[in-house]
């Protein structure tokens, strides 16, 4: 909970888009750490910053959305964005089990979403610069 509000005060100091660029790279880091270095120690680390990285991204796109599409629109954009976060969230674990069953490991799911969140942190970084707030 405090993070939350801390990743909202670092979306009105740095900008909606560095808060994605750094939750994408904090992303990759963990899951891609995971992947190579599995042990309980890492495990735990790596599900902490993957916990730190969400909440910072579910806390920034609403603000991106927000700011590049004003009020007037952010309420019908931001539903559609939520809608594909939902479906991500349904398919995600169903494709994660049946890459666990074809390859017996969690390794190749771990790689996949670490490349996943690092291009992510690339488009949110990429992000227009936001306009002028009065």
């Amino acid at each position: 909970v405090v993070l939350l509000g801390r990743a909202g005060g670092l979306c009105d100091r740095f900008g909606a888009r560095a808060v994605l660029g750094g939750a994408g790279v904090l992303a990759a880091v963990a899951l891609l750490s995971l992947a190579v270095l599995a042990s309980p120690p890492t495990a735990v680390a790596a599900l902490a910053v993957s916990g730190v990285a969400y909440g910072a991204t579910a806390v920034a796109v609403p603000v991106a959305t927000a700011r590049h599409f004003g009020a007037a629109r952010a309420t019908a954009v931001f539903a559609r964005v939520f809608t594909a976060w939902g479906l991500a969230g349904l398919v995600a674990p169903v494709a994660a089990g049946a890459a666990y069953d074809a390859t017996h490991g969690y390794g190749a799911v771990l790689v996949s979403l670490g490349a996943a969140a690092a291009l992510a942190g690339a488009a949110g970084a990429a992000l227009p610069p936001e306009p002028e707030r009065s």
